[in-house]
């Protein structure tokens, strides 16, 4: 598209003439024909508005600062928008499965982006020119959906809705930057709800132990879910990155873990962190302990540590029948049978998640933010700051203490007392 603003005089009223004959254009103004000054530029939404102005001056200058807008546009000005309906962007979204900074969406993110896309399309209807789309259309969805019931039969969470708005401006994004089907986002300004931090489930070293008891049964189960826990609770694993170690992701000599991306091993698919971002863990010698006796009693030839090879030919014959779905967890009944471990050791209200984040915790009371970071795999420091860091009631009693222990220095304290 042609980013140009346009500046034309518009002329009104009668031609003037000169013996019965029209003058030329050139000298209108000399004859003083009236005149208005038009400004005419392509809009957003493919359309060509004018507005008009009473001297040349004036339109100058709407003009430089309308060219000064497209030229913060970039490639965006020079684009024109497609005709695309808003069915047709959400089905090629879908299936082209792109970001907004053009890399591929996870298994997880074009789930998100398929049912809020969806939802939103079948609102305020698929035929709608994607180029019609407002922020109004957004407002109204969200307004809708906070009405609703979860299939839960529960309102939908705040939580949730902040998903949504998530998801509205990350796909418009890519629809600008990406497929140039639009210069701007009609969702930019659509901010999240602010909400309070959610409570960390803390998981001491006490409810640690108690857990890790429970799993020994002396047998291989048994000191699978020792080293499994030990792993999580060490090295601050995700439960899908745990799952996919194999025995060269652990070096004995230097007690470490790397955390890295893996093509497609004995049939089991391909799979990368989630931020990406590949990373080395140094864990305590306890952890290798349970290792070194798992690596010892491996079948030759086993590549994961934790999935077994009656669980890998289980996968392989699944993905060679074409029964195995994209991003469907190598690991069966984990959340299950943990939930169990830790009921039989009387550790309530615990997740295997709370293990990772209690090992960020233990970091973050050690370690620089940047290290702690780099050692959990998070692509934004403030997740590791807000969702990471948990408070334990003995940071309480020692607060308290500190506090009180700055008091007792000045003599007014003592007098109060």
């Amino acid at each position: 598209m042609n980013k140009k603003v346009a500046v034309s005089a518009r002329w009104y009223g009668r031609v003037p003439t000169r013996n019965g004959k029209p003058l030329p254009s050139n000298q209108w103004a000399r004859a003083g024909r009236k005149r208005r000054w038009s400004v005419r530029w392509y809009s957003p939404d493919g359309t060509r508005p004018r507005e008009m102005f009473d001297t040349r001056d004036q339109a100058e200058e709407f003009a430089r600062e309308k060219t000064a807008e497209f030229e913060s546009l970039g490639v965006q000005a020079r684009v024109r928008p497609e005709a695309k309906t808003l069915g047709e962007f959400v089905d090629e979204l879908l299936a082209l499965r792109i970001g907004p900074r053009g890399q591929r969406l996870s298994v997880g993110a074009a789930r998100e982006y398929r049912t809020v896309l969806k939802r939103f399309a079948e609102f305020v209807g698929r035929d709608l020119p994607l180029l019609r789309v407002t922020m109004a259309d957004g407002i109204r969805y969200l307004a809708a959906i906070r009405s609703t019931l979860s299939r839960h039969n529960k309102p939908l969470s705040p939580f949730s809705v902040n998903k949504h708005k998530s998801v509205l401006k990350s796909a418009f994004n890519v629809a600008v930057d990406q497929l140039y089907y639009l210069r701007s986002n009609p969702f930019s300004r659509l901010k999240k709800d602010k909400l309070p931090d959610l409570a960390i489930r803390y998981v001491s070293p006490a409810e640690y132990w108690a857990i890790a008891d429970a799993c020994r049964d002396g047998t291989p189960r048994g000191l699978w879910w020792e080293a499994f826990l030990a792993v999580s609770y060490t090295a601050a694993t995700r439960l899908n990155e745990t799952a996919h170690l194999t025995w060269p992701d652990i070096d004995f000599e230097a007690n470490t873990i790397r955390v890295v991306a893996k093509p497609v091993i004995d049939g089991v698919e391909a799979w990368r962190p989630k931020d990406y971002d590949s990373r080395t863990i140094p864990v305590p010698v306890e952890t290798m302990n349970l290792l070194t006796r798992m690596h010892t009693d491996a079948e030759p030839g086993t590549e994961f540590v934790f999935l077994s090879p009656t669980r890998v030919e289980w996968i392989r014959a699944k993905r060679q029948a074409g029964t195995w779905s994209e991003g469907q967890q190598v690991l069966n009944n984990t959340t299950r049978e943990f939930k169990r471990l830790a009921g039989a050791a009387g550790v309530e209200n615990v997740t295997l998640h709370d293990l990772r984040r209690s090992c960020i915790t233990h970091w973050a009371r050690k370690l620089p933010a940047a290290v702690v970071q780099e050692l959990a795999g998070h692509a934004d420091i403030h997740t590791t700051l807000r969702y990471y860091v948990s408070i334990r009631s003995a940071d309480m009693v020692e607060a308290r203490e500190v506090t009180a222990n700055a008091l007792q220095l000045d003599p007014k304290w003592t007098q109060i007392r």
